[in-house]
């Protein structure tokens, strides 16, 4: 079974046990080098509604899909129409039903296609990662939804770094250190823990990336 269908599985079973709040995503995304603009926003849910899209980053943008049976609701939004994509950036986004219904987001790129789930399981204080061969090299992508600036640590084997991650903006840091694990927790500029979004960049033989949204711990 392919690594899509795996995810199409895992996004439905996700789906399947979610409430109302499940109706709220953040998502990361970049140009699509292969498609030759965006990538594109798929979102599903048992009821039809609309999906409002944020896009944070450069002038950032809104739009409204509407999402129609098929025989599920469904819609998809190339993500370079709301706003243009500066190559090899890193971005930011929100997708939020209109009304109380359960949806899943995916982000699909040529090559690749990345599940976000709903907010509650990927927007916390803190994640731990482990990180084996960095051999092809590999990143980690740090989402601040909020509208305050937010320091984000970066703790692993006897060394730490801070990130300062500016509000509604996503901060890309490369890793160096592989056969470890990595713990990151953030701070606000108030000195209280706020939550964020994390993702695992790892470079691919082609020069693309492979994304993996992280879930905190249980």
């Amino acid at each position: 079974m392919t690594r899509t269908a795996l995810a199409v599985i895992a996004a439905a079973t996700i789906l399947s046990e979610s409430n109302a709040l499940a109706s709220d995503h953040y998502f990361f995304f970049r140009e699509d080098s292969k498609r030759g603009g965006g990538p594109l926003l798929e979102v599903g849910a048992f009821e039809s509604t609309g999906v409002t899209v944020e896009e944070f980053g450069n002038a950032g943008g809104f739009t409204t899909i509407e999402l129609t049976p098929s025989p599920l609701p469904f819609a998809s939004l190339d993500l370079s129409s709301v706003q243009p994509l500066k190559h090899s950036q890193w971005y930011l986004g929100r997708a939020i039903a209109t009304t109380p219904v359960a949806t899943m987001a995916v982000v699909r790129y040529a090559n690749d296609v990345v599940v976000f789930p709903p907010i509650q399981q990927t927007a916390a204080t803190r994640f731990i990662i482990p990180v084996g061969d960095l051999s092809d090299g590999a990143s980690l992508i740090i989402g601040n939804p909020g509208g305050d600036p937010l320091i984000v640590f970066v703790a692993w084997a006897n060394s730490i770094t801070q990130v300062l991650v500016p509000a509604t903006s996503v901060v890309e840091l490369p890793l160096s250190v592989s056969n470890t694990t990595y713990e990151v927790f953030s701070e606000g500029v108030a000195g209280t823990q706020l939550p964020f979004v994390a993702g695992l960049a790892v470079n691919t033989e082609k020069g693309g990336n492979q994304l993996t949204m992280l879930a905190p711990p249980q």
